[in-house]
């Protein structure tokens, strides 16, 4: 054999190893490559499910640009004839004109229908939750209706999942966009609770484990907040029944961005 053969044989040999090495460097022992992309995948269409359902939800509290000018003369009347405030489900004057009701009832029905479980939709849909907004725009006739809100979802972990529910922490953000100071938002830990359903995530529960508020009169998702360790927590969490959970592992979600 010729001595440039000889090279050659060595040189692709070499080559060869090489890509094994790579190979296995990539794909952990004992993992095959294509339970490692499964994983990536459920974990993305896991992110994009929470993500979707928080916005979506969120849109709901807005009130239609077309109904503005008569929820402001409405709350205008109310400041005025000083009433006294109500319960979510006590009746009440409307504020909201029937027709933006209307719109915001259809918009409630179709994130119930897009994001949630069915089990969790028929719940959900027992609420008269246009009722519950017009409430708000009544007790509080100073302020004026959002018309836009803003939503990030900053940090998330799926805590356990075996391919058909899963359970998820996320560390999400939104602001109310309406006032020109842009000071109305919020920072919260969220426990969702998902059901692979007709081929796709949907949310079967939302429990608010935790709030925090801001740190400066910056605005946006990234500007200051409270720290985890002064986060109030509202609800247990499913993971740890009638106990507080460790703080390290709400702060891990700060990492997960």
């Amino acid at each position: 054999m010729s001595q440039p053969a000889r090279k050659y044989i060595v040189f692709s040999l070499l080559a060869l190893v090489l890509a094994i090495s790579a190979a296995v460097v990539l794909v952990p022992k004992g993992v095959a490559g294509d339970e490692v992309l499964l994983a990536e995948t459920e974990q993305d269409s896991i992110a994009k499910a929470v993500a979707g359902y928080y916005d979506s939800r969120n849109q709901t509290f807005v009130v239609p640009a077309s109904a503005v000018t008569a929820v402001l003369d409405r709350q205008d009347e109310l400041a005025l004839t000083s009433m006294p405030p109500v319960g979510e489900d006590e009746v009440h004057e409307w504020v909201l004109p029937k027709e933006a009701r209307d719109i915001l009832a259809a918009k409630r029905a179709g994130h119930l229908e897009e994001w949630c479980t069915d089990g969790y939709a028929a719940v959900q849909g027992r609420r008269d939750w246009v009722a519950m907004l017009d409430a708000g725009l009544y007790n509080n006739p100073n302020c004026p209706p959002v018309t836009e809100i803003e939503t990030a979802v900053l940090g998330i972990d799926v805590k356990k999942t075996d391919g058909q529910t899963a359970l998820v922490w996320a560390l999400v953000w939104a602001g109310d966009t309406t006032t020109e100071g842009r000071s109305v938002q919020s920072w919260s830990i969220q426990e969702y609770a998902l059901v692979m359903e007709g081929g796709c995530w949907q949310v079967d529960s939302d429990v608010l484990i935790g709030a925090l508020t801001a740190a400066s009169d910056e605005w946006g998702p990234s500007s200051p907040h409270d720290s985890m360790e002064q986060l109030q927590q509202f609800f247990n969490s499913a993971l740890y029944p009638g106990e507080p959970i460790p703080i390290e592992e709400l702060v891990s979600l700060t990492t997960l961005q």
